[in-house]
């Protein structure tokens, strides 16, 4: 799965699975594993179970609108699948900025995996993205 900095704590939540009509798919069910605490290092992986595959010219849009900023982040392919990424500074509300944000969406079939980590550096964040991987 990933390589988490802190033991996970584990939240499983069913949803309605309602079609988001822009994207043509709901989300029946979101498990989130949460590791971190009041700063970096963070690292949480969302897995959700999809009502239906992603219409094929809605999939990069609909990876994109998990990503910390819905106009960047690179649409590329892990290890075979669909997926984007992008890393941002990690900034609060407040406009204070402190590390790096690193987001990894990945669509398998009508599974998807968002990867969200901060970490004190652009590099820690892309060293602790890069250790995601789908398990079958």
């Amino acid at each position: 799965m990933a390589s988490f900095p802190h033991t996970p704590t584990v939240h499983t939540f069913t949803l309605s699975g309602a079609k988001q009509p822009q994207y043509g798919v709901g989300v029946l069910s979101n498990t989130t594993y949460v590791s971190g605490g009041d700063g970096p290092p963070e690292m949480d992986v969302w897995v959700e179970s999809l009502s239906n595959p992603v219409p094929p010219r809605r999939v990069n849009p609909f990876m994109r609108s998990y990503l910390a900023t819905s106009h960047g982040g690179r649409i590329i392919k892990w290890f075979g699948l669909p997926a984007a990424e992008i890393f941002v500074p990690g900034c609060d509300p407040s406009g204070q900025c402190v590390g790096t944000v690193g987001n990894l969406v990945v669509l398998d079939g009508t599974t998807l995996f968002f990867v969200f980590t901060h970490q004190d550096s652009r590099s820690a964040a892309q060293e602790e993205v890069s250790s995601f991987r789908v398990i079958k």
